[in-house]
């Protein structure tokens, strides 16, 4: 677990813009990036006491924070209670949502084993049927098989054929 002072100046990076190099061109800070910056620098400069040298660096810097002068905000923004809530609320939420992808993702793939177990199960009970046999359809009912190759079977159902792919045709004996 990373300790408060790594998570804020983890947090306090986007005081540096993130710079776009574009080779014939050159380098760019795109607006949205800038902007991330500017909101952020609003919230450091709120929370950090007047007078300390990191209000005076924050302040008087019109650039590109070192790595010094960041951690040297970072240490003085950890005195401050309800900006180290806010961090800490941050970072909750992203593993929160990390947490909740994952779970996702687990659904989705036993879910996807699932469909793949019936598929399979499907296959094996309709490659058993023959032709003039009738059988149930899930939805239809009762259909006559009138003709199969390796993947197709055909069923008549109301008098109508039906061309159905064997490995997603719910039929049963």
């Amino acid at each position: 677990m990373k300790t408060q002072v790594q998570q804020i100046r983890n947090y306090i990076q986007g005081l540096n813009p993130k710079v776009s190099t574009v080779s014939s061109i050159g380098s760019f800070v795109s607006k949205m990036s800038q902007q991330v910056s500017d909101s952020l620098l609003k919230e450091v400069i709120e929370s950090l006491p007047e007078g300390s040298l990191a209000h005076k660096i924050v302040v008087d810097n019109n650039s590109q924070f070192s790595e010094k002068q960041l951690w040297v905000i970072s240490f003085e923004l950890e005195k401050n209670a309800d900006f180290c809530k806010m961090v800490s609320d941050f970072y909750t939420e992203i593993e929160a949502r990390k947490e909740f992808k994952h779970i996702k993702n687990s659904v989705k793939k036993s879910e996807k084993a699932v469909r793949n177990t019936a598929i399979a199960t499907n296959v094996a009970v309709s490659s058993e049927f023959e032709i003039g046999q009738t059988v149930n359809h899930k939805v239809w009912g009762s259909v006559l098989v009138s003709d199969m190759d390796n993947d197709t079977i055909t069923v008549i159902f109301n008098g109508e054929s039906k061309k159905l792919l064997k490995k997603y045709a719910p039929l049963t004996k």
